[in-house]
């Protein structure tokens, strides 16, 4: 890969297999206000989402609009029980990714991308060992809209100082992949948690796992 091409990681669900502890995390601070929901809607519509509209859309679905102070509230409260799980080690690497990380760092500049906050994002690339390998991590603090939005990856791309069009980016929903795509990169789908078929006509490939991809089929795409 040269200086012009870059590759994007999304965190969740694509170098760390955490949507399980964000939904538990998720859960538990609705719950404690009054409200829930099923795994299945949960996965068809509110994983990719970050705190903001996830606790939004929770609340628009039984009939509520949040205040800021309330929908603060939530985002704390989700967070204490994301940070318990972690330092928990309740986040482990998908098999294969910090090997693929840490090929595409050898080969020219890597990104995170992500709605995740960035306290939950650096703990645990520290404890992988790959935080040092990011020049650029661009967390849910850092854009005032959430993926399927692209203003995160629009970011990105300017951190890098590469554009858009010459990065690839790597992602486990639609909601993602949709937000890289209207930002103008090559978008890689994993079929982590999504069928092949959920990514189609917005990613440009799909690969059944992190552990299955190479820096090269990547740069391919």
């Amino acid at each position: 890969m040269n200086a012009q091409r870059a590759i994007v990681f999304d965190f969740d669900g694509v170098i760390v297999d955490s949507e399980p502890v964000h939904e538990d995390a998720t859960r538990r601070a609705a719950r404690a206000v009054g409200l829930d929901f099923p795994h299945e809607k949960y996965v068809e519509e509110y994983i990719g989402y970050d705190d903001r509209d996830l606790f939004r859309a929770i609340a628009r679905d039984h009939g509520r609009e949040l205040t800021p102070s309330e929908l603060t509230d939530l985002r704390r409260a989700k967070e204490a029980f994301v940070q318990e799980m972690l330092h928990a080690g309740m986040a482990p690497a998908w098999p294969g990714s910090v090997e693929l990380v840490r090929r595409a760092k050898e080969a020219g500049p890597i990104a995170v991308c992500s709605g995740a906050l960035r306290a939950e994002i650096e703990p645990v690339l520290s404890r992988l060992a790959i935080r040092e390998l990011f020049g650029v991590i661009v967390s849910a603090d850092d854009v005032s809209k959430s993926k399927p939005h692209p203003a995160c990856y629009e970011l990105t791309a300017r951190n890098l100082g590469i554009a858009a069009a010459a990065c690839v980016a790597i992602e486990d929903t639609p909601t993602g992949a949709t937000a890289a795509r209207d930002a103008g990169m090559r978008v890689v789908g994993v079929c982590h948690a999504f069928k092949p078929e959920a990514f189609r006509g917005i990613a440009h490939a799909t690969f059944a796992s992190t552990s299955v991809m190479s820096v090269a089929g990547l740069l391919s795409v």
